[in-house]
């Protein structure tokens, strides 16, 4: 029922709303909706003319029939870009997948690398404390003892980290901002998932050297010393 003024400076008219929609999307889902108006053909022609179209039966042959129907009125009309929603959907996010995949595949590298330098740092430190653990066991100390042990300093070396990481990821949010559709950057959900897969990581790398000094002979360790 309000009126609005449309058509730039060249030859504005004043226009009645009928309606107002939801926010659309042209550009793509992270590109933030521009305001807009939609006008019937008849009052505002375009030598471009879009036709969406919903379908019951099979989209091909709802599109062979368009063809058809609009060759019956002027053969000489070029009619393309017939692609189903699920399509044009697919090809604006695209790129938005690769690059998703690629920070993916980076990601689970990553992880990796963090897994076995937790292992290799961990195997390290159980064997530079060998005799030590041997005497504690020597004293009376169980396998689970030492398991407990070695796991315990592990977290804490892992909690040191993943909060020295957590501290430097919210720098490095803002290069992320661009690639997210409806989630914040730092979004707390997907921090605390990051940073528990990470300790998961860490306990299960320090789980093995854990269990092999859990096994090892008092007798044979203090008798090598």
């Amino acid at each position: 029922g309000q009126r609005i003024r449309f058509g730039g400076f060249g030859n504005p008219q004043w226009i009645e709303i009928a309606g107002v929609t939801d926010d659309i999307h042209h550009q793509g889902r992270e590109v933030q909706a521009d305001p807009q108006v939609f006008l019937p053909y008849s009052q505002h022609t375009s030598p471009v003319l879009v036709l969406a179209l919903r379908a019951r039966s099979v989209p091909e042959v709802l599109a062979r029939a368009v063809r058809e129907a609009a060759n019956s009125i002027d053969s000489n009309q070029p009619i393309y870009g017939i692609k189903t929603m699920e399509e044009r959907v697919s090809e604006t996010g695209a790129r938005r997948r690769v690059e998703t995949l690629l920070l993916a595949a980076f990601a689970l590298l990553a992880l990796t690398l963090a897994a076995v330098g937790i292992y290799g740092v961990v195997s390290e430190a159980v064997g530079q404390r060998t005799r030590e653990i041997g005497v504690r066991m020597a004293l009376g100390a169980r396998s689970t003892d030492v398991v407990r042990m070695i796991l315990r300093r592990s977290l804490a070396m892992a909690l040191a980290g993943v909060a020295a990481g957590v501290a430097a990821s919210f720098f490095f949010t803002k290069f992320l901002a661009t690639m997210l559709f409806e989630v914040k950057p730092t979004d707390a959900a997907s921090f605390a998932a990051a940073a528990g897969a990470l300790l998961l990581v860490a306990l299960a790398a320090a789980y093995l050297p854990a269990r092999r000094a859990a096994h090892i002979d008092p007798a044979v360790v203090l008798r090598g010393e």
